[in-house]
């Protein structure tokens, strides 16, 4: 069986916990704990051994491993399509990316992944105290994320990335902004169609069931 590796406070393992339950993929949930860096590992030798980059989320399916959330997910829905009526609506998506405007869905896609990463790197260096304002660095994480966020915009529709569809993008964008807005990370609202997205799928169930968790 499928073997899924996460934490509840991962944006990216929130990806894939979200298709897992849209897909309604039998797997065997391994929820990790984070330690304390001692020796240099966060997750433990073994997972990490099995992992290279050191991160959640990642999946083990027979001998095949996978990591980085869209790989995996990209990997799910070649490998275990939905077998079962389509939820929604919309229905989910049947493809990562449509092959007539592949080169535009995986900039969008892009897009995000990058916005998430900056984002991530504000929030965990202000966590120790590190004015973005003062570190050059972090002041162009800034604005890279804005950017992002305003060509995100440009390109999407208020019915999300691909209308009539649940998108992968639309997933994506999704988990990010709902991260951001948690951790009070960044302004990004006041982009109606991003906003529309967001407010569209808040309620689906997939969603509202995979919210991230925080310790109280």
């Amino acid at each position: 069986m499928l073997s899924f590796y996460y934490t509840l406070r991962s944006p990216y393992a929130r990806k894939v916990r979200i298709l897992l339950d849209e897909l309604d993929t039998p797997h065997t949930p391994v929820e990790l704990q984070p330690g304390t860096m001692e020796h240099g590992s966060l997750f433990g030798e073994e997972y990490e051994e099995m992992v290279p980059n050191m991160r959640v989320p990642s999946i083990k399916d027979g001998d095949q491993v996978v990591f980085e959330s869209n790989f995996i997910l990209a990997y799910l829905l070649q490998n275990y399509p939905l077998q079962g009526p389509p939820k929604g609506p919309p229905p989910l998506a049947p493809e990562m990316v449509r092959a007539s405007h592949q080169w535009q869905d995986n900039m969008v896609l892009a897009s995000i992944e990058t916005l998430l990463n900056s984002a991530i790197n504000l929030a965990f260096l202000g966590r120790f105290g590190v004015n973005a304002e003062d570190v050059p660095y972090l002041r162009r994480e800034q604005v890279r994320c804005q950017s992002c966020m305003d060509w995100l915009e440009q390109h999407a529709t208020s019915e999300g990335f691909v209308p009539g569809v649940f998108s992968i993008a639309d997933l994506n964008i999704v988990c990010a902004l709902q991260w951001i807005d948690e951790r009070n990370i960044m302004p990004w609202h006041g982009r109606s169609r991003l906003e529309a997205i967001v407010a569209r799928y808040a309620d689906r169930p997939s969603v509202k069931a995979n919210a991230l968790v925080y310790p109280a």
